[in-house]
């Protein structure tokens, strides 16, 4: 029996067509291929390449980061010579391995988190803190990393990443955005109106 306003969660261990998830919020990639989705508030879960469904934090009706917030974005990247996938939400950033999915607080500065993506070509992590209003990238260690102003942005068109070597794109709800990080200079690539509002809430992968 589903509750209410979510279609039930279900079907570990078993092929991804059987799965049911309870409302996916974001997906990101890995280099073995499996994929890592952000599955409501509750839970992160694979799928790996045979088509396997598991869940590696948390559980349906469960609670996934102590304090966290609600998980907004996912993104692979490296620390300290691992791969990792990053993850982004109200409060903190957070990742963990694809070893033990042991789930580690990269933040301990407050912030509103609310896009993210990982820049191989430097090796940057590079956040939207809404708090800030500014696109940061973030370097280092936990509990402290370094985190740099790369430019200022408003708030509603700048809430989604992806990147290609050195660009970032934004998706916003009425625009969509690219900032090469050598330069930082936004360019909006979709017209922008004052009276008509479209969703971009998508996002796109190279």
């Amino acid at each position: 029996v589903s509750q209410a306003f979510f279609p039930p969660f279900g079907g570990d261990d078993g092929a991804a067509a059987a799965a049911t998830f309870t409302k996916p919020l974001d997906v990101c990639r890995r280099s073995d291929g499996s994929l890592v989705v952000l599955d409501s508030t509750t839970s992160v879960r694979i799928v790996a390449t045979d088509g396997t469904v598991s869940t590696a934090i948390g559980s349906y009706g469960g609670s996934v980061y102590v304090g966290m917030g609600t998980p907004v974005k996912c993104t692979v990247g490296v620390h300290n010579g691992v791969e990792v996938t990053f993850v982004s939400s109200q409060y903190f950033l957070y990742f963990f391995a694809a070893a033990d999915n042991a789930v580690t607080q990269y933040t301990s500065s407050f912030g509103m988190y609310f896009g993210m993506c990982y820049v191989t070509s430097d090796s940057g992590l590079y956040v939207f803190n809404a708090n800030n209003k500014a696109i940061e990238r973030f370097t280092g260690n936990e509990p402290s990393p370094t985190s740099t102003t790369i430019a200022s942005v408003d708030w509603v068109n700048s809430m989604v990443y992806v990147a290609d070597q050195d660009t970032i794109y934004m998706v916003g709800y009425t625009t969509v955005r690219k900032m090469p990080i050598n330069t930082a200079v936004i360019t909006t690539l979709t017209p922008e109106s004052s009276t008509t509002t479209s969703y971009f809430v998508g996002s796109i992968a190279f």
